[in-house]
């Protein structure tokens, strides 16, 4: 009889093995599994030690970055993004917003905005680069750049029906054509599920 095995008993069985004795794959799900789970330390061992047997493991390098970027380790998060965009993949929108709010927390959003131009020519359906170049933009006094784009994203949620968005976009516009901040941003790091999921089905 078929039995459909857990996603613990499978870790079991790969913290039970040797690292040199596991693939840079089943490494890599640990450490993504770990990751998930919050423990990014570990994650950050896992994801190594797959980098160390797969040295052009892109999606390693991503994930270490998280695992980084996640403990607030924001200057080893960019150096795992760079490798990772330098070894090509096929997530360059993701791992450059991801880079994007690093620089920002280091209060870099000139070369943060840069890096969400970019991802927003990789992925322009993606708002939540968007709604963060809007506060990179203010971030570096350029309110007339950023009323721009929050008028496109308000007659793109209209046009789409989404009034949700509409209306939150409307009033963050309101607020920025008044001289004020926005309260929060929309945009934020992205954790990457999908690369986990083509990586470890």
């Amino acid at each position: 009889m078929f039995k459909r095995i857990s996603s613990t008993l499978i870790l079991s069985v790969l913290i039970a093995l040797p690292a040199s004795a596991q693939s840079a794959k089943d490494l890599f799900c640990r450490g993504a599994i770990e990751l998930h789970d919050n423990r990014h330390g570990e994650a950050i061992t896992s994801f190594s030690q797959a980098i160390r047997i797969n040295p052009r493991f892109s999606n390693a390098y991503f994930y270490r970055g998280i695992a980084h970027h996640s403990k607030n380790r924001y200057t080893e998060a960019i150096a795992n993004y760079n490798q990772a965009l330098s070894i090509g993949s096929n997530r360059p929108a993701t791992i450059l917003d991801n880079r994007a709010e690093a620089l920002a927390a280091l209060g870099d959003y000139k070369q943060a905005l840069e890096d969400w131009k970019l991802a927003a020519k990789y992925d322009p359906s993606d708002v939540g680069i968007q709604h963060s170049m809007v506060y990179a933009f203010l971030k570096l006094g350029s309110r007339k750049s950023a009323i721009a784009i929050l008028e496109k994203l308000t007659e793109r949620y209209f046009r789409q029906g989404n009034n949700q968005l509409y209306l939150m976009t409307r009033d963050e516009l309101q607020k920025v054509r008044s001289g004020k901040m926005p309260r929060s941003r929309i945009g934020g790091f992205s954790a990457g599920g999908s690369a986990f999921e083509q990586e470890c089905p």
